[in-house]
This record gives C-alpha cells, sequence and structure tokens, in this order.
C-alpha cells in the first residue's frame, strides 16, 4: 500500500467524495462494535469547524486506523442512504476504495498523527445538503487483502443532527415519569426524567418538574421536618464510642443550624438513625415516601482500600439495629479526590459509581419512594434519587413485595464503614409520606 501525508484526491461517490483536509470541531466515535475487524480502530467522524444545522450544507469526514500496511490490498469504506447493511457491490451502495493509507492528517489547521505503527484511512462526504440533514447514512469500513474477499466493520448509522447536535426545542411533559424535547431538523424525540423539586404545605406535598413545570401532590398523612435537626433524634447504635456527633454552625452566623458527625478508623460499622415512628400509610393506595437532607462532606476523607465512605439510607422499617430494614438508598465512595454516590436498593454485585460531589460544599439530597400499601404489606414500585433537584437515580420495579414490620418505621440511617475516617454535616432534615392525588 502507498503511504502519505493529507493530500487532496477526489473521487465520485453518492454525493461528492474527497480526501481533503478538514478544519475540525470533534472527533466522535461512531458507536464501537466487537464486531469491527482486528486491524480496524477509532472508527470516528469529524465535522467542520463552526458548521451548525443553519448552513446550506455540510460535510462529514470518515476515518479509522489501521495497524499495518503489509497484507491489505485495499482499504476504505461503502456507504449507502437506503441500505442498512451496505456491502462493496450491494445495491444502493457507493464505495471509496483506496491503496493509499496517511501517517497523518490534517485538522484544525495541524497534523492529526496516527500514532506509532497505525495510519489513517479517511474519506469525506462534501456538500450534504440542508434537505438531506435527517437522513441517515449508513457506513462500514473495510479491509481487503488480495485474493480474499472484504472484512467488514459493524455498520455505523448517522445523519448531520447526530453529528452536530439535534435542533430541540424546549422541553415539554412526555408521561409522569418525563419530560420531552423534539428535533425541529428530523423530528428526533429526546426524553429525560423529570426533576422534581418539593414544597410542604398545609397537608399537601406539591412536586414540580422544574425543567419543564409538569406538577403532582400528595395528601401528606406524616410530616416529619427539622431546618435544625436535633441530636436526640440521631441515634448511635452499636455502643460506638468513635463516633462523635454535636450541633455546629454551619454558615458563620453563630447560630448552631446543623449536626456535625464524625467517625474514626475503626472496626465496626455505625449507624445513626434518624427515626420517624409509626407514620400513617393510606392503605389500598399508592404512597410517596420522601426523605431529604442537605449534607456536606469534610475534606481529608480517609477510606481504607478506596472502601466506601458511608452508605445512606433509608428504611420502611426494621429491628432497632437496622439489620433486618428494607434499604433503598446511595452510598458514597471517594476516588480521585471527589465524592462518588451510587444508589441502590438491596442490589448485589459491584456498584457502578456515577454522579460526582466536592468536599466542603452543601447538596440537598432527596430520596422518593413510591409503594402500593394493602394491609400491613408494601409493594415498592419505583426509586428516585435526586441532588440539587436533579434526577441522578431512577428505578422502576415491579412485584417486590416487603413486608412491614410492626414498628413500621421510615427511617435515615447513615452508616460507616469499616476502616474510613470521615466528617460530615447534616440539616434541614424532612420526611414525608403521602398519597398520590
Amino acid at each position: 500500500m502507498n503511504t502519505r501525508n493529507a493530500k487532496q484526491k477526489p473521487v465520485a461517490l453518492l454525493l461528492l467524495l474527497a480526501m481533503l483536509t478538514l478544519c475540525v470541531a470533534t472527533v466522535l466515535p461512531v458507536v464501537a462494535s466487537a464486531a469491527d475487524p482486528a486491524g480496524i480502530t477509532d472508527f470516528s467522524y469529524q465535522t467542520p469547524a463552526g458548521a451548525t444545522l443553519s448552513d446550506d450544507s455540510v460535510d462529514l469526514r470518515f476515518l479509522f486506523k489501521i495497524d499495518t500496511l503489509d497484507g491489505y490490498e485495499k482499504v476504505g469504506f461503502v456507504f449507502s442512504k437506503s441500505n442498512d447493511a451496505p456491502t462493496v457491490g450491494g445495491e444502493h451502495c457507493g464505495v471509496y476504495e483506496t491503496t493509499s493509507a496517511y501517517s497523518a492528517i490534517n485538522a484544525g489547521g495541524e497534523p492529526q498523527e496516527a500514532g506509532e505503527g497505525l495510519w489513517w484511512v479517511a474519506v469525506k462526504l462534501t456538500g450534504i445538503p440542508k434537505a438531506s440533514f435527517d437522513e441517515t447514512i449508513y457506513v462500514v469500513g473495510y479491509v481487503k487483502a488480495e485474493g480474499e474477499d472484504p472484512i467488514y466493520t459493524d455498520v455505523r448509522a448517522l445523519t448531520v443532527c447526530d453529528a452536530l447536535g439535534h435542533d430541540y426545542g424546549a422541553w415539554t411533559q412526555f408521561d409522569a415519569d418525563a419530560h420531552k424535547k423534539t428535533c425541529a431538523i428530523c423530528g428526533d424525540v429526546a426524553t429525560e426524567g423529570h426533576n422534581f423539586s418539593m414544597t410542604v404545605s398545609e397537608g399537601v406535598a406539591t412536586y414540580t418538574c422544574v425543567t419543564c413545570g409538569y406538577s403532582y401532590q400528595t395528601n401528606v398523612n406524616t410530616t416529619q421536618f427539622e431546618t435544625v435537626p436535633s441530636l436526640g433524634k440521631f441515634s448511635i447504635q452499636d455502643s460506638a464510642p468513635a463516633i462523635t456527633k454535636a450541633m455546629y454552625d454551619s454558615d458563620g452566623d453563630t447560630v448552631d443550624d446543623c449536626i456535625r458527625t464524625t467517625m474514626t478508623n475503626t472496626t465496626k460499622k455505625y449507624w445513626l438513625n434518624y427515626t420517624n415512628a409509626n407514620p400513617t400509610y393510606t392503605d389500598g393506595t399508592t404512597n410517596v415516601i420522601s426523605f431529604k437532607t442537605d449534607i456536606r462532606f469534610a475534606s481529608g476523607a480517609t477510606p481504607a482500600d478506596n472502601g466506601d465512605l458511608f452508605w445512606f439510607y433509608y428504611a420502611f422499617s426494621g429491628n432497632a439495629s437496622g439489620s433486618n430494614d428494607q434499604g433503598y438508598g446511595f452510598r458514597f465512595r471517594e476516588i480521585d479526590g471527589k465524592i462518588r454516590m451510587r444508589a441502590f436498593g438491596k442490589e448485589t454485585g459491584t456498584p457502578t459509581y456515577g454522579i460526582r460531589l466536592d468536599y466542603d460544599t452543601w447538596y440537598s439530597i432527596r430520596l422518593d419512594v413510591t409503594a402500593t400499601t394493602s394491609g400491613s404489606t408494601h409493594t415498592l414500585r419505583s426509586i428516585r434519587v435526586y441532588v440539587d433537584d436533579q434526577l441522578v437515580h431512577s428505578v422502576d420495579l415491579a412485584d417486590l413485595n416487603y413486608s412491614s414490620y410492626s414498628t413500621n418505621k421510615v427511617r435515615m440511617m447513615l452508616t460507616g464503614i469499616s476502616g474510613a475516617t470521615e466528617t460530615f454535616d447534616i440539616k434541614n432534615v424532612g420526611v414525608f409520606v403521602g398519597s398520590v392525588q
């Protein structure tokens, strides 16, 4: 095969195809696939700097890397606008085939090196008209050894809207769980879970999505809320002298407005309980249980072996030690100097951590659970976790029955993990139990 640096090489194909330099705004992977030949990597596309959906036409460049110049007679791409399985010689397919590979191509006026032992193969679709911005382009890359059939990558499907970003309008309600927005160019619909804020007034809790305005209300059966939490409602379990709790001034106004808790390195786990015993559930209906608090982690946590800082969850019921609680909430771990949070509910396996939180910063965290109640049995239906009214975890469940114990508590638990040392502050604590109107 020939080797070259980037240069012009025009070819007629579908729309006009050309191997041209292109000022690059983004290099985005087209979906990777295990079906790609071992010799092809980094199958991606590039868009011109400054290109937008308001342009009359747009160029797209497709490219991939190969790891050898030996053994391949030809390499290239196959494109189609209607065949979702393009192949060389396939119906309605156009082929860009080349014997040239490039050690570097120009991107944004700078050479983009393929890397040691690697070579670029690239082609550009030029002048895609605005009328075709919503049309899907199907493309595969391939390599071909002499006397052998081509070996193809998996099919990639792409529109100009996908490449440049859709022209979405405002979010509007989609259903009770999500809102949507629609691309004015191609009609693509994106959905996202509601970001509910919550207020409670005169026995009614109102949940309002801060993004689209959708709202619903619950009749509050049980309310327990404290702007300044009470030390007495946070009880240390397991006779844990290594845990301390005290009132603390969080904002420098000389008023002690939060509880500061410190857990020191030890071999035990501990519970700090904020308990609302015997809440009132409405039988035969769907109940919403919301627990909220503001929380701040002090810097300097030292979890052992990168372990969890602690778990934070609430439970329907359980015994005094918490060992039989049906718990749902989230756990925190320090990773790369920041706090990672992962929601959970009696989960098994290795947790995957999501949202990142900073030390020494206040966050408003709320856990909402819906459950149908029949007698003494609660059937869990959904779990939603919000940080600063932004939905960060959502799961819908079905047919998971959790029978209540005689105490029928709603409880928040802060569970210290063995080997960790951390300090955290809590204020604005609330528990709300209501039936959906």
